[in-house]
């Protein structure tokens, strides 16, 4: 059994792991450079997610293994913690180079690529900390299903074809472990700013980086567990339920990157691949609005280019739409 195939079983399991979770808030998202007028890099995104808010421990849901074995490992059932969350996603998400009707696509170029992945989300923390475990596993290569999926759309929209599918990196594993941490540093009625810090560690990518948030609204103790430089991936996070809430943030973030499978090509086989530009910046800005069962968030995010050889970084917006039943 090839190694995409491996991926695609391993996938497989831990959806149905994970499915048992009862889970209170379910939802979308999607991701898309076609917000900034463009068709190429990080080009589409989408994932479906469930999730359980308000938990007092991990043991009131059955559905946090292997997450419930790993959150005993970095002590996040401590008692210092007020609150916790679960949370389930799979994502599909797609890159290609600038040049979609050249084939082979130049050598100075990122590689098409499609990842098919589960990721779950261990979130504890209290009134001043949030703390995140995840562990990412998926496949990257034909099995994701990315090249059938661009192919559809852009027929749909009468878009250009992309030709070069065909050279996409090869079918393997990949499996990514992150640790992150974002406190209230200071705050006011309607104003705080959030710095955090996140490790990544896997043979997707290895990394690590920093960042500062500084939001505007209301309600924003409530809304804190869910901070995030891309914060339609986590924005139905709650600490407690608002009647209503709502914020405007800009966040700016660093990073050091030791490894990037996206960047550098596949880890077992040989494939294309560039050098890779180990420090750059990622900025963003969005929206995020909730009243009720519903939350709604939307951003833009703008990433420097992740090689030398490259002359355009990574830029897209996203858009979240979560219900809490």
């Amino acid at each position: 059994m090839g190694l995409g195939r491996v991926s695609a079983v391993l996938l497989v399991i831990l959806l149905l792991v994970s499915a048992p979770l009862r889970a209170d808030t379910v939802g979308v998202t999607w991701e898309d450079d076609i917000f900034v007028h463009r068709d190429y890099h990080y080009t589409n995104g989408v994932s479906l997610f469930w999730a359980r808010n308000g938990l007092q421990h991990f043991s009131d849901t059955p559905a946090t293994w292997p997450m419930r074995w790993m959150g005993r490992l970095f002590q996040f059932s401590s008692s210092r913690y007020d609150f916790r969350a679960v949370t389930h996603a799979i994502w599909q998400t797609m890159q290609t180079p600038e040049n979609l009707a050249l084939t082979p696509p130049k050598a100075d170029d990122l590689s098409y690529a499609g990842l098919l992945f589960w990721q779950g989300d261990l979130y504890a923390g209290n009134a001043r900390v949030t703390d995140r475990l995840s562990l990412l596993v998926g496949v990257v290569g034909p099995s994701s299903g990315a090249s059938s999926v661009q192919h559809w759309v852009h027929h749909l929209i009468n878009g250009n074809t992309p030709e070069g599918w065909r050279f996409q990196l090869h079918n393997e594993p990949v499996i990514n472990l992150q640790l992150g941490r974002e406190w209230r540093a200071w705050q006011t009625a309607h104003v705080d700013l959030v710095p955090g810090a996140q490790l990544s560690a896997g043979l997707l990518k290895t990394e690590l980086s920093g960042s500062v948030m500084l939001r505007m609204g209301r309600q924003l103790a409530a809304s804190f567990p869910g901070v995030d430089l891309v914060a339609s991936r986590s924005a139905f996070i709650h600490q407690h339920i608002a009647p209503a809430f709502w914020y405007f943030y800009v966040g700016l973030g660093g990073y050091y990157t030791v490894n990037d499978l996206l960047v550098e090509g596949n880890n077992f086989e040989d494939s294309s691949g560039l050098p890779l530009k180990k420090t750059g910046v990622t900025r963003s800005l969005g929206l995020v609005w909730g009243k009720g069962a519903l939350t709604l968030a939307a951003g833009l995010v703008d990433r420097t280019h992740r090689s030398g050889v490259l002359t355009h970084g990574v830029r897209f917006g996203s858009i979240s739409v979560a219900w809490r039943y």
